[in-house]
């Protein structure tokens, strides 16, 4: 009989127990997406693959007024929390705690909309978008403020439009995250998996060894004792580096012709088109993520049609106070 050995000092079967991210947990769930979009049926898992596709739709008032600039306003509300660190949105309400005065908040508020390039054509209503989904729905909290990177406006920082991370069962799931709004919804997939693809397949991460030395240098997390166990899981020679998931989340946005004035979920029937819809989107997906050689990794896809996606990015640049191109 063979006798059980010890583990290893230092290896993944030993910290997986040990490591502590009960604090990498976003504060708000799913349900306060309800009034702004409508999730269609349940979340789809593509056969053989690792691939999930959740639809979301933009609801209609009972006059029949899609809801698409409320939904630009909810997520204008979002713009400190996406673009600022936590540290420092933590320094502003310990002053407005203090003095009273909201205007430290206020000034973080300004230097966050003044990040966002204004312009019709850039991508940040779909990042903004793709964040809030990827913290509430799949409870992925952003690590990384990419929009804090930029060292001026009108500069963009080139890589992931987001990164977000959860603990798993083993260690640390890490999602790329990128956001495509188009007119097109074949060429907003396409471009999604082209780019997250880079960061996935290579064995020797040399693609994503840079924004992982962002994440690693610029960790945006609550608590120095949790970026303290964070920050081993990007750092090659540590075993926690072997216990580090590549997962992506995806946003595809884009013009849906004949659009269905659902209010709430309820308004949903089984034999509704809408679904149809899905399903064939669901086989397009699944063929391009097969041929970018993809089915081994974690990929969660939010498709969210919408009744025009330029004015969108204009009602989004608009409650932000941003002027657009026109």
């Amino acid at each position: 009989m063979t006798e059980a050995t010890e583990p290893i000092e230092g290896s993944t079967s030993q910290i997986s127990g040990e490591l502590d991210l009960r604090g990498l947990a976003p504060r708000q769930g799913a349900d306060t997406l309800e009034g702004y979009l409508i999730t269609v049926g349940e979340t789809v898992n593509l056969p053989d693959i690792k691939t999930h596709l959740r639809t979301h739709l933009i609801p209609a008032d009972v006059n029949g007024i899609f809801q698409e600039s409320k939904l630009a306003e909810f997520l204008a509300n979002l713009v400190t929390d996406y673009c600022i660190p936590r540290e420092r949105r933590a320094e502003a309400l310990e002053e407005q705690i203090r003095t009273g005065s909201q205007e430290a908040s206020n000034a973080l508020r300004k230097e966050a909309v003044d990040l966002f390039v204004e312009s019709t054509t850039s991508g940040e209503a779909g990042e903004l978008l793709l964040y809030l989904l990827t913290e509430r729905v799949l409870g992925a909290p952003q690590i990384l403020s990419k929009m804090s990177l930029k060292t001026a406006n009108m500069v963009h920082y080139h890589g992931a439009d987001g990164v977000h991370a959860k603990k798993t069962e083993r260690g640390l799931a890490i999602y790329w995250g990128e956001s495509k709004i188009h007119a097109d919804r074949a060429a907003a997939v396409r471009e999604c998996l082209d780019s997250v693809a880079p960061f996935m397949t290579d064995p020797s991460r040399k693609n994503a060894s840079r924004d992982l030395g962002l994440v690693r240098d610029n960790l945006d997390v609550e608590g120095q004792e949790l970026k303290n166990t964070m920050v081993r899981f990007f750092i090659k020679k540590n075993p926690e580096w072997n216990l580090l998931e590549l997962r992506a989340s995806c946003l595809v946005g884009f013009d849906l012709a004949q659009y269905p004035g659902y209010v709430a979920s309820s308004d949903i029937k089984d034999d509704d088109s809408i679904h149809k819809l899905i399903a064939s989107w669901s086989e397009h997906l699944g063929t391009h993520v097969g041929n970018q050689k993809l089915e081994r990794f974690e990929i969660d896809f939010f498709m969210v049609p919408f009744t025009n996606v330029s004015q969108f990015r204009k009602l989004t640049l608009s409650a932000l106070g941003l002027a657009s191109d026109d």
